[in-house]
């Protein structure tokens, strides 16, 4: 004997009670199915007269089914219209906003009907021409002068006294 025999024990005692409670499951199946079946005999030996509750109810939820269904045409109707606006909206928009870009130097327009705004540069062009120095020239920046070596106050009457007269 193997040393799997204790594990393919235990699966088998698994397996048997799986195969146990699908039994249970398939008479349980089987009662309902048989019950449902007299149900139906019934109804049919009586003429299609079998409970009159039952008929009530089958009409009522044929009425309902029927409504739903003529709601659902009309939703498709509408979301179909609603589909062809929304396809000619957006056309409309398009337009618009190819009309709203041109300018005169994408259309036949005159210059002066771009008006009082600035053209548009494409991202990468630069603001200013180029420096002309050389790479790695040093330059010549003033710097710092520093603290003052004397402040002197001056009263206004001493500068232009004429002025403040």
């Amino acid at each position: 004997m193997s040393s799997n025999e204790p594990v393919d024990m235990q699966a088998f005692h698994e397996l048997e009670g799986l195969v146990r409670s699908l039994g249970e499951e398939l008479a349980a199946f089987r009662k309902r199915a048989h019950g449902a079946e007299a149900r139906l005999k019934a109804i049919a030996t009586h003429g299609g007269g079998g409970d009159a509750a039952a008929e009530e109810r089958v009409a009522q939820l044929e009425a309902e089914n029927a409504a739903l269904h003529a709601r659902v045409a009309e939703l498709e109707a509408e979301n179909l219209a609603l589909r062809s606006e929304n396809t000619a909206l957006k056309a409309e928009v398009a337009e618009l906003k190819r009309r709203l870009n041109m300018d005169s130097s994408n259309s036949s327009k005159p210059p002066s009907s771009d008006g009082l705004k600035k053209p548009s540069r494409p991202k990468g062009e630069r603001s200013r021409a180029p420096s002309k120095r050389k790479t790695g020239h040093p330059g010549k920046t003033r710097t710092d002068f520093g603290p003052p070596d004397r402040v002197e106050e001056v009263a206004p009457d001493l500068l232009l006294p004429e002025f403040f007269e």
